[in-house]
């Protein structure tokens, strides 16, 4: 019996398809789950990567106003998660300057890439609100208080570093709220940047 003309056209179209989806595939797979023997020679993520990813637990974070925020905005879309205090000195509106011109320039993507910035305290919340008003309108801004800040500390430390000693560092999460890399101040906001492209081109989710 002969195959049905209809049926065989099906079956090359899924192997067309996965043809072409198997090289971005494997290389999403490698970039963050293979070995690092594994990986291409040359092939390097910018951002100190975090092995394996860790999932983020829910933030119990407040609102400027004071209010319990229900929801965490930390899924959904690709994450820029920055831990400082409320008053933002050079070293902090670098930080906020950079970030906001590495979102800027992935153009199209932007809005797939959000900025939160949770303050660990309420002493200059005001004026760090009018900043955020003043130059970064995209910002997401919260706070945390007491317990909320050491269960930051908790989830974000790694190789000896943490939110509380290194207010100057930048959390990548995932739009499913997993960590994936971390930036220090030492390194350039251009290799935020590639890591970035390279993964909003990799991914369809966010």
């Amino acid at each position: 019996m002969t195959q049905k003309p209809q049926a065989h056209g099906r079956r090359r179209f899924v192997l067309l398809v996965l043809l072409f989806a198997a090289p971005v595939l494997g290389a999403y797979a490698l970039y963050f789950w293979a070995p690092e023997d594994w990986r291409p020679h040359g092939r390097t993520n910018r951002g100190q990567l975090v092995n394996p990813a860790r999932p983020v637990e829910a933030l119990a974070l407040h609102g400027v106003d004071g209010r319990s925020l229900a929801s965490v905005p930390i899924r959904d879309r690709w994450t820029l998660l920055l831990v400082g205090p409320s008053s933002c000195d050079d070293a902090c509106l670098r930080l906020l300057y950079d970030t906001r011109q590495v979102r800027t320039a992935l153009g199209k993507d932007m809005p797939r890439v959000r900025r939160l910035y949770v303050a660990t305290d309420r002493m200059e919340l005001e004026a760090l609100q009018a900043l955020q008003a003043r130059e970064h309108p995209d910002l997401v801004l919260a706070v945390a208080e007491g317990a909320e800040v050491y269960a930051l500390e908790r989830q974000f430390s790694i190789d000896g570093r943490s939110p509380l000693r290194n207010a100057g560092d930048v959390y990548l999460l995932d739009p499913h709220g997993n960590w994936l890399m971390y930036y220090t101040p030492e390194d350039p906001p251009q290799d935020l940047l590639k890591d970035l492209k390279k993964l909003l081109r990799l991914s369809n989710i966010g």
